[in-house]
């Protein structure tokens, strides 16, 4: 049987997500299970692909302690337990930049070394910060000169039990739009594009960002795979998706989506079908 991870505030799964367990149902045992259930149900299968698991940033431990035991259980994990536990925490980046994908230039502040000397220092135009366990745009704000001191207030108490990472803010983000780039196995599938509300820099439709489905040259698809042949592991990712900007012809990496990104089925001409004929 296969499993569908979610959270408890959704088991039915989210939006387009549904259109993957029809699909599933339709040639495999399928069920949708919620990772955190105290009677441990996901024991009942021989895989789980994680999906809707969107509450597991601010409950890391909790997430990481039952990465280890679906993986103790023989119970095959997807992604594999080794990209789920290094993708958790956004100094992947980090790593990935040392293999030579192209990133913004990132400042890394640990936990508890968030200052007002060191935004100072760092702060000279628009910059965005977030903390590097997050998701959703959690506690990400923009930072400019003049409103270190807003910004230090909000974030220091966070800082206390996260790291952040600091970077300048990126305009393609606004326009024309951050791309989301999907891959399955590694094969690129689909691409949407995300842009922001007018005057907002998220692009999450909580904050009234809007997506739409993008066409995507073969020179961005390479650079995209490009990213995915950087990951540290021998383990191929089932599904992947790949969030970045274009500057001058090339794709700079914004974040690697590898836990429970939402991977825009509904935009993807029957990918989600496909996916299931050949999983």
């Amino acid at each position: 049987m296969i499993g569908l991870a979610t959270d408890r505030e959704l088991p039915e799964l989210s939006g387009g997500e549904q259109l993957l367990y029809r699909a599933l149902c339709e040639r495999k045992n399928c069920r949708i299970l919620i990772w955190d259930n105290p009677d441990e149900t996901w024991r009942e299968c021989d895989e789980i692909i994680v999906r809707c698991t969107w509450d597991y940033s601010w409950r890391i431990i909790e997430f990481l302690k039952w990465i280890d035991k679906v993986e103790a259980a023989g119970i095959r994990l997807h992604n594999a337990p080794n990209i789920l536990r290094w993708n958790s925490d956004k100094l992947y980046l980090r790593d990935l930049a040392a293999r030579g994908v192209a990133i913004p230039p990132t400042v890394w502040i640990g936990r508890e070394k968030l200052t007002r000397e060191l935004l100072v220092k760092h702060v000279t135009g628009p910059c965005v910060i977030k903390p590097t366990v997050s998701a959703g745009a959690y506690n990400t704000l923009r930072v400019s000169p003049e409103t270190i001191e807003e910004v230090l207030e909000k974030l220091a108490p966070v800082n206390r039990e996260k790291g952040f990472m600091l970077q300048p803010f990126m305009p393609e983000v606004v326009e024309p739009g951050e791309y989301s780039l999907i891959f399955l196995r590694k094969e690129f599938s689909h691409a949407v594009l995300k842009t922001p509300a007018a005057g907002d820099f998220r692009v999450q439709p909580r904050y009234g960002g809007v997506q739409g489905a993008a066409q995507m040259n073969a020179e961005t698809i390479g650079q995209a795979r490009a990213i995915l042949d950087a990951i540290p592991f021998t383990e191929e990712p089932l599904y992947a998706r790949v969030d970045g900007v274009l500057r001058d012809g090339r794709f700079v990496l914004m974040e690697l989506e590898l836990i429970e990104p939402y991977l825009f089925w509904e935009f993807g001409d029957g990918a989600a079908a496909k996916f299931a004929s050949v999983y």
